[in-house]
């Protein structure tokens, strides 16, 4: 049986070799649950991580109910792990948190707030407050680039910070590079989406495991992809029938 059901919100945090930060970000975890106004499980996704994040996910685990793993059986990446995840999520809504510490869960408070007047809640950070000037000009340009072209209104369609409705986010047609595109397709197909100003946190361990420009040309890439889904995505609405459908 899948527990998830019995939880408001189901957060996904994907994972590829975090060994450094995953201690302190499962402990934040853990902290912000207990004080959270939902009640609120964390599904950790290991990406085949060849460090020993995936033993501090089971350990922690095995200690912690409110706690679950994904273990993919090959390196996949960042969108197929947040797939995996949105695919064993049985919770009516659904968060999603980065394990780089650059976030803080304490601010899915501020997202849970507006969760009933929107399909999507987005976090949004003061991108002024990023110092490393490469980062910064990746996101300015991608957003600027994205903005253009999808016309979602997204101003930091990069941060880590969600929380959505589980089934809209289940029925979206997921391509590698998703993650960005997910306010624009949700938009897409007549659903609301919602910013909120959310804290930016500098990184304090490690580096990005981005390349500056494989993130740019991948980044055009995905936009491509999802000119072409959005022009033949299908989404039907039922007026009426004499169905009556249920879930087994």
């Amino acid at each position: 049986m899948n527990t998830t059901i019995d939880y408001e919100m189901t957060v996904i945090v994907p994972v590829y070799n975090e060994q450094v930060t995953l201690q302190e970000l499962l402990k934040s975890l853990e902290e912000y649950r207990q004080r959270a106004s939902v009640k609120v499980c964390f599904m950790i996704v290991d990406d085949c991580s060849d460090d020993d994040s995936k033993n501090i996910i089971l350990n922690w685990c095995s200690m912690h109910e409110h706690f679950f793993f994904l273990s993919l059986k090959m390196r996949s990446g960042l969108t197929a792990s947040i797939k995996a995840g949105i695919d064993e999520v049985k919770s009516p809504f659904l968060g999603y948190i980065e394990a780089n510490l650059q976030t803080d869960p304490e601010d899915f408070e501020l997202l849970l707030k507006k969760r009933f007047e929107a399909s999507l809640v987005c976090g949004e950070r003061d991108l002024s407050l990023i110092k490393n000037p490469l980062v910064k000009l990746k996101v300015k340009l991608f957003n600027f680039i994205r903005k253009s072209v999808t016309r979602d209104g997204m101003n930091d369609v990069t941060c880590p910070l969600r929380v959505g409705d589980t089934q809209i986010l289940k029925n979206l047609p997921w391509f590698v590079g998703m993650q960005y595109f997910v306010p624009g397709f949700i938009k897409a197909t007549g659903h609301n989406v919602i910013n909120v100003p959310v804290r930016y946190k500098k990184r304090i361990y490690g580096r990005s495991k981005h390349c500056f420009f494989k993130s740019i040309f991948n980044g055009v890439i995905d936009l491509m992809a999802f000119i072409w889904l959005k022009n033949r995505y299908i989404e039907t609405q039922i007026r009426s029938s004499n169905f009556i459908s249920r879930e087994d």
